[in-house]
């Protein structure tokens, strides 16, 4: 075919002539979507051509479609939430407030918490509960489940009184400052008990009973469990090197991100030529320039502030 032709034949397609009677068969589709007016209100002066070819204002395009997803509220950050609750630790500390048997975080067994053997005493306190009150007195103590409201709900049981009389000859001797006195209670009635007789009930050491009885000595009803909370760490990074750190970082210049300023105002972004590496060396030559030779292959350090080591998209 010919250049003259295919010239001809796209002229007379665009042409005004009407050749209906070329084809007389012919029946258009009327089931075609993309010029469909159904659901829209013309008016007078509103033609078929313009609506088909107006454009949207504000490149706003609205979807009115009932299967589309919902956008999610919020933005979700880069990182994790911290969750206690799942440190091997934490676990560990619930597990022996409910008083299960378990494994400890030095990968020691601990046995279940259960009522222990009974009192010599003349009073003969374990023979004023019968068996299923010993069960039901350790069991409701588990089900507290917090090392602290337990401690609280000892604390309860136990009174502190004064010493009526010192009767040692021996001055040298040490002298208690208080006597203590110890009850249970099953349903409404509460009985008096030996020390010996309330730690075995509640499946406890004598220890424990004796920290809530100095705690009480002290006007604090409400003790506060202190495990793990004393302050001899002797691998803990110390705070002049953790400032010197700080003051390294924040030395080097910074800035935001020119589209996600107004969703996350705190990051900062260092130079891409940057890495941990480089800061590390160059934080050895600054504060510690003796070790600078013999320890090229040290730990790294790790940033205590929340930069990223890339370029911002501009």
């Amino acid at each position: 075919m010919e250049e003259n032709d295919i010239e001809l034949a796209l002229n007379e397609s665009f042409s005004d002539f009407d050749d209906d009677f070329i084809d007389p068969d012919f029946i258009p589709n009327q089931n075609n979507s993309d010029n469909s007016l159904d659901g829209i209100q013309l008016l007078e002066s509103d033609s078929e051509s313009e609506i088909c070819t107006q454009e949207p204002e504000n490149d706003v395009v609205v979807v009115n479609n009932s299967d589309t997803e919902e956008p999610t509220s919020g933005i979700r950050g880069k990182r994790r939430k911290v969750n206690t609750s799942l440190w091997v630790r934490k676990i560990a500390k619930a597990e022996r407030a409910k008083g299960i048997a378990c494994v400890s975080l030095r990968q020691k067994p601990i046995k279940k918490r259960q009522t222990g053997p009974g009192c010599m005493c003349k009073w003969i306190c374990f023979d004023k509960f019968s068996d299923e009150e010993k069960t039901t007195l350790i069991n409701t103590f588990n089900e507290i489940g917090d090392k602290e409201k337990q401690d609280i709900f000892l604390g309860g049981l136990i009174g502190i009184k004064s010493i009526v009389r010192h009767r040692s000859e021996n001055e040298n001797c040490t002298k208690r400052s208080f006597s203590s006195y110890y009850k249970v209670r099953v349903g409404d009635k509460e009985h008096i008990v030996c020390k010996k007789a309330f730690c075995s009930l509640f499946g406890l050491g004598k220890s424990v009973i004796d920290r809530i009885c100095n705690n009480l000595k002290q006007n604090n009803p409400s003790p506060r469990d202190k495990g793990g909370k004393h302050t001899v760490r002797p691998n803990r990074v110390s705070d002049l090197i953790l400032f010197q750190i700080n003051t390294h970082i924040q030395s080097f210049p910074k800035r935001s991100s020119h589209y996600s300023r107004q969703d996350i105002n705190e990051r900062k972004y260092l130079s891409p030529e940057l890495n941990i590496s480089k800061m590390y060396n160059m934080y050895i030559q600054k504060y510690e320039p003796e070790f600078c030779q013999t320890f090229r292959n040290g730990e790294q350090v790790k940033p205590v502030v929340k930069y990223d080591f890339f370029q911002p998209p501009l």
